[in-house]
């Protein structure tokens, strides 16, 4: 998967055996989340999953709502992935979700002195949202309805950033690694874009032993980027996760398959979704900044759980939408 951004990109914008579980074409679809027109390839079998970085290629436009992210004016770029979010069960959506890390200044994020420690304790006495300096949002570009970075067509659409909001992520405590970004428009759906389910409420889980699935342009295992989107497949750990830095309480951890399926550098913001009564649910962000921290092995990854933050969701949203 993508880390850097391609050339081509910046310029034109400024083995596992799967089965097709539905058929390739959803034809009775429109705008519902989590149903996509183009259906999403399904794992079968034990030997599923193939490196999310060696790839196995997502269906072109199976997943409508991942979003390529671009954060800066001039390289070195940022780039992260992001999931477009269905809110209010309409025909668009101006929400995209994605990793705080992925649109916060983490330039000065080196390990914190103690004068900072104690004195964002007295800050947070004061605030209970902390987090570290918002890059500007006119520096923010969201594409969606992409697939190929080097094959744009005009299913993509390039939106504009109008606000930001940060949970509690600074360099003194990062355990809120989730950002919630307000586009400059709505962008209605199509066959080529598509707000994704948020979990219906607080309590509810992913499936167990359901099909969950993790998509983005990282950098690949052999340090090469993928320009075309990848996917894999991912199975939820319940276990012990030995790391002083994730929280059960508001993150998942996931476990490679056989074949050390996992997401790399670059995925970071992108969604966790899996399927759950016919339909795709967003219940996680890869929060990599926390993964590589929070791995026992390396076959585990951090991602924050959606359901612990859905009170923030709707306080944050109330308050963007004004």
């Amino acid at each position: 998967m993508v880390g850097g951004l391609s050339c081509q990109f910046v310029k034109s914008f400024g083995c596992a055996i799967f089965t097709v579980g539905w058929q390739e074409r959803n034809l009775n679809v429109t705008g519902a989340c989590g149903k996509p027109f183009f259906r999403p390839i399904l794992p079968s079998g034990d030997g599923v999953g193939s490196r999310i970085s060696n790839g196995i290629e997502a269906r072109k436009h199976s997943h409508p709502w991942q979003v390529f992210l671009v954060n800066g004016k001039q390289e070195p770029y940022q780039t992260c992935g992001g999931s477009l979010i269905d809110w209010n069960n309409g025909n668009a959506s101006d929400l995209v979700l994605t990793a705080a890390h992925c649109v916060v200044d983490m330039s000065g994020f080196d390990k914190a002195t103690v004068w900072e420690e104690i004195s964002y304790a007295f800050t947070r006495l004061f605030n209970s949202n902390v987090h570290g300096p918002v890059s500007n949002v006119s520096n923010i570009r969201i594409y969606l309805g992409v697939h190929d970075l080097e094959d744009l067509s005009s299913s993509v659409v390039d939106v504009g950033v109008s606000a930001v909001a940060v949970g509690e992520f600074n360099k003194v405590a990062s355990y809120d690694d989730l950002a919630l970004v307000k586009l400059e428009r709505e962008v209605p759906y199509n066959e080529f874009i598509q707000g994704i389910c948020l979990p219906g409420e607080k309590k509810a889980q992913p499936p167990a032993e359901g099909t969950c699935l993790v998509t983005g342009w990282g950098i690949q295992a052999d340090g090469k980027e993928a320009n075309k989107l990848q996917q894999v497949n991912v199975q939820l750990f319940k276990g012990h996760v030995n790391s002083p830095l994730f929280r059960k309480d508001r993150m998942l951890c996931t476990r490679a398959n056989a074949n050390n399926a996992r997401p790399l550098e670059g995925d970071s913001g992108g969604p966790l979704i899996c399927l759950k009564n016919d339909t795709f649910v967003l219940y996680g962000v890869v929060s990599f900044g926390i993964a590589n921290e929070c791995q026992e092995r390396t076959d585990k990854d951090a991602f924050m759980k959606l359901t612990y933050y859905l009170d923030w969701l709707r306080r944050t949203i109330a308050g963007l939408q004004a």
